[in-house]
């Protein structure tokens, strides 16, 4: 993918759609598209950085480790988010580890030039103010969904949340989401264990209200999930 492919993209997309046009031609100079394989470290947790990222395609797993050293997956990013944007504080480092769960496209923005255009761009600035602000208030959301709902809701939630933005109806209605969705990420995602997310799982493919392979999952039913 050439970097005007992706500078078209941009400019369709919040929070980079309100740079001014003197900005763009700068915006091409600082940054680098890059195709990354499946399962593939983009960044650790608190290793400095010079770029945040943009994800064109694919997805990607964001997992912080605690001071106990427990694990935790904070998120998934998809096409169209940011990650990396911690660079844009004082400490310029990353709060998090981004993996790749399929093969990925990001474009690397230099975070430094980030920083400076919304200085001296307000419209820029305040954009991607409520574009971050924005995405907290989902991730707030996401987390009462996933702590204070039954096992079951909690599984239905993530399912239509992946099908709003991976998915494709099928002639006969039916929702496929082409995504290697496997029980472990989901159990980590909505904070069940796995094997209640394979009883789960299991349960709706009796009642027909999905089918499901390793690489695919088929809504048959999104309604009664």
């Amino acid at each position: 993918m050439t970097i005007d492919t992706v500078i078209e993209k941009l400019r369709r997309t919040e929070p980079w759609n309100a740079l001014p046009e003197s900005a763009w031609l700068d915006l091409c100079r600082v940054a680098r598209p890059m195709a990354i394989p499946k399962h593939k470290i983009v960044f650790h947790q608190a290793e400095q950085g010079v770029g945040l990222y943009f994800v064109i395609s694919g997805l990607l797993k964001l997992s912080k480790t605690t001071s106990q050293g427990k694990d935790t997956v904070i998120s998934l990013a998809q096409p169209g988010d940011i990650v990396g944007e911690q660079l844009l504080s004082a400490t310029g480092c990353y709060a998090y580890r981004a993996q790749t769960l399929a093969e990925c496209v990001l474009l690397e923005i230099d975070a430094d030039w980030v920083q400076h255009t919304a200085h001296q761009c307000p419209a820029f600035g305040w954009t991607l103010c409520r574009y971050l602000l924005d995405r907290l208030h989902k991730a707030e959301e996401r987390l009462l969904r996933y702590r204070f709902n039954l096992t079951r809701q909690r599984i239905g939630f993530f399912l239509k949340e992946m099908a709003h933005h991976h998915a494709y109806t099928l002639a006969n209605g039916e929702i496929e989401i082409r995504l290697p969705l496997t029980h472990e990420l989901i159990s980590e995602m909505v904070n069940v264990s796995r094997q209640q997310v394979t009883t789960i799982l299991k349960q709706w493919a009796r009642e027909g209200i999905i089918r499901y392979s390793r690489q695919r999952i088929l809504l048959c039913k999104p309604e009664r999930l």
